[in-house]
């Protein structure tokens, strides 16, 4: 069965080497897409220069861009309003087309590995500070607020309680130790379509 993982990413660093991981793993070129709203990745994807190119509005630019990361959108517009907001406010944006669960584990593996966003922690922490959704009118962010947006966002994780920590005393020596808090995997959530 075909998924369709998408990866939000705040680094261009990371999002490059995961796409080149992916590669390195047997992914084709073709299954994979990257996209920025800034246009940094023309040497990387052509599509998406060519439709920051043509495009006549900031709206039309990300839907454009959205639109050639994950072709006709059947999901909720919730998770495409999502990933456009994070075009807009400098993220990175990875799709991966995958077939079966084992293709789409290893892809999995490896945008966990790169640091990928929970695209869901974060749009709540948008909301915390009063965003109430996609707007198509809203320009993109510039130099000054990605970096101001990313500097938030590092605060927030460097503010997270511990998570998964031993209990008063240690764990148990006897085998009857049990999960504390920790997650199944590190890093953020990934959309599945």
């Amino acid at each position: 069965m075909q998924q369709v993982l998408v990866g939000v990413f705040d680094r261009a660093e990371a999002a490059h080497e995961a796409h080149d991981d992916l590669l390195k793993s047997g992914f084709a070129a073709d299954r994979l897409r990257l996209a920025s709203s800034r246009g940094e990745l023309a040497e990387r994807q052509d599509s998406v220069a060519e439709s920051v190119a043509r495009s006549n509005s900031v709206a039309d630019t990300i839907g454009d861009l959205f639109r050639s990361l994950v072709g006709d959108w059947s999901g909720p517009s919730e998770h495409a309003e999502l990933y456009n907001e994070a075009l807009r406010r400098g993220s990175l944006v990875l799709t991966v087309r995958t077939e079966g669960e084992a293709q789409a584990g290893t892809a999995l593996d490896i945008l966990h590995r790169h640091g990928v966003v929970d695209i869901h922690a974060r749009s709540e922490a948008w909301r915390q500070r009063g965003w109430t959704g996609w707007d198509p009118s809203a320009p993109p962010f510039g130099p000054e607020e990605v970096a101001r947006e990313r500097e938030l966002n590092e605060r927030a994780l460097t503010d997270l309680p511990v998570l998964g920590e031993a209990p008063p005393g240690g764990l148990p020596q006897d085998g009857s130790a049990r999960d504390y808090g920790s997650s199944s995997r590190p890093g953020g959530s990934l959309g599945r379509r």
